[in-house]
């Protein structure tokens, strides 16, 4: 069964906006999103087993995470987000290609710690080889997602490949992407 991810990204994008900070707050955070830092380990404890387990360790302020919205989100108003999760938990909220921070937030530290072992264990060519093929949603007002993961890297596209979470890395990269969007919403804006 493929997943259809625009619907569930357009509820997501009036959710966000529907959680904003009713004070319009924007953080005047500028980072540097595509900064890369050579991985090490350190321990983390799988929740199934109680064993400890390797994570991959970057420095505190290097992203490892990014969720890219293009497409129907930019239909009523500029709402495609750009999430940034830097290694400590950290969220910094774009709005589309604008270079500036509009909001920061946390993210939970179970949701960066199961993106960063399926991320570090994951071998992404093998995934894509065996992905369904993507989809332009956005040419019918969907909303289309990249992943990266610079620590690594990577770079995903749901138009070239199916982000279907039967899969692990695309399961993890969902729940944090959703973990930095509660945590840093992007308020929405119409034209």
């Amino acid at each position: 069964m493929k997943l259809k991810l625009a619907p569930l990204a357009l509820v997501l994008a009036l959710a966000a906006g529907a959680c904003g900070d009713p004070d319009g707050g924007v953080a005047a955070v500028e980072s540097d999103p595509t900064t890369t830092v050579a991985p090490s380990t350190t321990e983390a404890v799988d929740e199934n087993t109680d064993e400890p387990q390797a994570l991959p360790v970057v420095a505190p302020d290097s992203p490892v995470f990014e969720w890219v919205e293009t497409g129907g989100c930019l239909m009523a108003g500029p709402n495609c987000a750009r999430y940034v999760v830097t290694s400590d938990g950290t969220v910094m909220t774009y709005r589309g290609d604008n270079t500036h921070v509009e909001v920061t937030g946390t993210v939970d530290k179970a949701a960066l710690d199961a993106w960063m072992l399926v991320a570090g264990e994951t071998d992404v060519d093998a995934l894509v080889d065996r992905a369904g093929p993507g989809e332009l949603t956005a040419a019918f007002d969907g909303v289309d997602f990249q992943l990266d993961a610079p620590h690594q890297g990577t770079s995903l596209s749901s138009i070239d490949i199916e982000f279907n979470e039967s899969e692990a890395y695309f399961a993890a990269a969902m729940d944090l992407a959703l973990a930095a969007r509660d945590a840093a919403p992007l308020e929405i804006e119409m034209r």
